[in-house]
């Protein structure tokens, strides 16, 4: 599929903005419903990354596109995000909403799969049981289904243990989404996870007196995109015509 195809089938309409405020995070923790992590943009250049993505931002927002453009062409990274954010709008799929067997999860990924300037490099699924005596060892067992997170502030393993923990050492059911965006040495990579997992405390024959065990199903899945940023300059100015999304709104949307 062509790029200018790709964008005439994903931007049409309206953008799709989700009216949920990411200061709900602590009432979407409980009750099984999905708790999104903030997206992470990785790279040792953070700051002027984002510097060079507002002055495009800037450029378009004040002079047009025309102006705009020979900046947006020199920044893949605010290409990464834009196709991203028109993938995830078409496809419906909001992160307060993220479930592991969501059909709207499925069609993001076949939105990124079909657009010519990402490569699938990753489609790794991870299922199996928790059981064990120890709380500690449930939050471990739990955390174990996600990959290592790129900075400690970017952890879904260390989020995973706190909802875990969170559960009082009672009955827990979580949801746990996690995007990031690496950058490095101009090479960028977009990755998505999604996990589940049903924690159940049960007591002993006699109640508090014996050790109780904690045991459930736990599941998760990672996806990993290479951004084709060798495309990224000739392809800059179909994208623009088409939609834009800075990195700063992307990091604070998805």
């Amino acid at each position: 599929m062509q790029l200018e195809e790709w964008l005439a089938l994903t931007a049409h309409g309206a953008p799709t903005q989700f009216a949920h405020s990411r200061v709900m995070a602590a009432a979407a923790g409980g009750g099984g419903s999905p708790l999104p992590q903030p997206a992470f943009l990785v790279s040792d250049r953070r700051e002027s990354l984002l510097q060079q993505d507002a002055k495009v931002m800037q450029l378009f927002a004040s002079r047009g596109a025309a102006a705009g453009l020979p900046a947006f062409e020199e920044t893949p990274l605010s290409g990464a995000t834009t196709l991203l954010d028109l993938a995830r709008q078409d496809a419906h799929f909001d992160p307060w909403r993220a479930r592991l067997d969501a059909p709207e999860l499925n069609a993001y990924a076949q939105r990124l799969d079909e657009c010519p300037m990402f490569q699938r490099t990753n489609d790794y699924k991870l299922q199996y049981d928790c059981k064990t005596s120890k709380l500690s060892d449930a939050m471990e067992q739990v955390g174990r289904c996600a990959p290592d997170g790129p900075t400690q502030e970017a952890d879904p393993r260390a989020r995973l243990k706190e909802m875990v923990q969170r559960g009082n050492g009672g009955n827990i059911t979580g949801d746990f989404y996690f995007t990031s965006i690496t950058e490095a040495s101009n090479q960028i990579q977009a990755e998505i996870f999604v996990a589940h997992f049903e924690i159940k405390r049960v007591f002993g024959p006699f109640g508090f007196f014996m050790p109780c065990l904690f045991f459930g199903p736990v599941a998760s899945r990672t996806m990993l995109w290479r951004f084709r940023t060798e495309n990224w300059a000739q392809s800059a100015k179909a994208v623009a015509a088409a939609h834009y999304r800075s990195v700063a709104d992307w990091l604070a949307i998805n």
